[in-house]
């Protein structure tokens, strides 16, 4: 009895502001369990703490993704408002290339219609280079070598002193030009008297054996 009494003196001088329990378990009826003070229940409070602590964590982590997938839906917006004004202005784009490729192919017709008219006006001027290469030239200058007159009737006044034939057109036997070519002749003469007798000289054209006079 005396040694009971004794433990039980230690072990309270041990744990002096503890409290003594014995186990629920039969087996381990000898088994003391000390708590302090204010911490009744410690085992069943951890798991509770560790829960909140957990909870709090995933909702801060929660907020945090909520935050990032706002940020992001923000930057989408603004990224489709840029695609959709890029969009926009390659359309432009594509509307006044468009426009300057219909332009381009006007000008080409153009310069192709231009070239065309070219080659035309140099075939033509070519070939009147060729006509006037293979043209005759035609001129002559004569005068007469003695004065005539006067005369009652109308006669041919031959130039028989000859300083240019140009083409051999003019006969200095006849008094006749005959023209070569088609085209447009110039004539000149002069023509005087020293008396006071009326004068006239006439230049004459025959065609088809009719005679008129110019």
């Amino acid at each position: 009895m005396s040694t009971v009494v004794a433990l039980l003196f230690v072990l309270c001088s041990c744990a002096p502001d503890g409290q003594l329990q014995h186990s629920d378990n039969p087996k381990t009826d000898n088994t003391v369990q000390v708590y302090q003070d204010g911490d009744e229940g410690h085992d069943e409070d951890v798991p509770m703490n560790n829960h909140l602590t957990e909870t709090a964590v995933v909702e801060a982590r929660l907020r945090v993704s909520e935050s990032q997938v706002e940020e992001q839906r923000v930057l989408l917006q603004e990224l489709r408002a840029i695609v959709a004004q890029q969009s926009t202005k390659l359309n432009e784009m594509g509307a006044t290339m468009e426009e300057q490729r219909v332009l381009l192919q006007e000008l080409r017709a153009i310069v192709a219609q231009q070239s065309t008219k070219l080659n035309e006006m140099g075939a033509t001027v070519e070939e009147l280079k060729r006509e006037n290469r293979e043209r005759p030239k035609v001129a002559f200058s004569a005068s007469l070598s003695e004065s005539k007159g006067p005369n009652s009737d109308d006669g041919i006044l031959v130039y028989k002193h000859v300083f240019n034939n140009i083409g051999e057109a003019y006969s200095p036997v006849t008094g006749i030009f005959r023209a070569p070519v088609n085209g447009v002749y110039y004539f000149t003469y002069t023509a005087f008297t020293t008396s006071s007798k009326k004068r006239r000289v006439s230049l004459y054209k025959t065609s088809n054996g009719d005679c008129d006079r110019w």
